[in-house]
């Protein structure tokens, strides 16, 4: 008896575990693609820093769209 509710116990930590897991891939994923477009544009504008206002604002837009998505 106290055999069986050890494994049962252990089988239901393990779909916990997996559930976790699983969570957290899939949270990492959501914040890890719209923080990639977030640094590519802080790239842009800091090698480009001389550039039209309007592309400016235009990579200060997708920045700005794109933190939104995060918080």
């Amino acid at each position: 008896m106290l055999h069986e509710q050890t494994e049962r116990a252990y089988r239901e930590l393990q779909t916990l575990d997996e559930m976790k897991d699983e969570f957290i891939s899939t949270v990492s994923h959501e914040l890890r693609t719209p923080l990639t477009s977030i640094k590519s544009a802080a790239e842009i504008l800091l090698t480009y820093a001389d550039e039209d206002s309007a592309i400016q604002k235009e990579f200060l837009g997708i920045i700005n769209r794109d933190w939104k998505c995060v918080v």
